[in-house]
């Protein structure tokens, strides 16, 4: 889709179908970024437009995702609360299968429950979901940041990408940088090892949803309202 097709007002937005190989996580990523392009088009829903929740930095709602990185975010945004909210809203329509803003607390709360080491996924438990929160917590904040951009430039067409408007803004970068601040303490053999940049697929193998019986792949939902759609790797069939 070309963004000359958003400056046609009576022309009814696209379908928009993301998929990846669970239909999960990286369809649920595909599906909040599609839906908040559309809203930006079509209106966002009443419930992002409320007076956004105000951050206590000296007692955050982790509930709500206001972890260090994520205040800095939103304090560095001009409306930073509102875009905030915006997201969090969509995320929510979007969170059938998975949410990706209490996912980061849910793999906090995994990390710090864990009082004796074991091996998951051929690695420390510790640095697996540590790799997890890290790792949840970027999605997070770069959905933030992309509809901060989409609020700048959807009105003009799309004049710069999304990868250029992050790059004209290095402190973006600074704040993604400390997101883990683990990194400061981190040993060479872990870097040597490569354990700080090895990213594994997540795949349950299940279809939650049970729409293998009517269309033939795992996972398939739309988000309510709009025509943005999530699903595993279809079969040839």
């Amino acid at each position: 889709t070309t963004p000359n097709f958003f400056d046609i007002p009576e022309r009814q937005p696209p379908a928009l179908v993301f998929t990846c190989h669970s239909g999960i996580f990286r369809a649920t990523l595909g599906s909040v970024f599609g839906s908040l392009i559309l809203a930006h088009k079509m209106g966002f829903p009443s419930e992002a437009m409320k007076t956004p929740y105000p951050i206590n930095d000296k007692s955050p709602n982790f509930d709500r995702a206001e972890f260090a990185a994520i205040q800095q975010l939103v304090h560095y945004l001009p409306e930073g609360l509102h875009i905030k909210r915006q997201v969090d809203v969509i995320i929510d329509q979007c969170g059938e299968l998975h949410n990706m803003r209490t996912a980061i607390l849910e793999s906090k709360k995994n990390l710090e429950s864990i009082t004796e080491d074991y091996i998951i996924e051929g690695k420390s438990a510790k640095q697996h979901f540590l790799q997890r929160c890290v790792h949840d917590l970027q999605r997070y904040f770069y959905a933030i940041c992309f509809n901060a951009y989409l609020h700048q430039e959807f009105r003009s067409l799309f004049g710069i990408t999304f990868t250029t408007w992050m790059q004209s803004q290095p402190d973006l970068y600074n704040i993604l940088r400390n997101l883990n601040i683990s990194e400061r303490r981190t040993s060479p053999d872990l870097l040597i090892r490569g354990d700080r940049f090895l990213v594994a697929d997540d795949y349950l193998g299940l279809d939650v949803l049970s729409s293998q019986m009517d269309v033939k792949t795992s996972n398939f939902r739309r988000v309510p309202g709009l025509p943005v759609y999530g699903m595993a790797q279809p079969s040839r069939e």
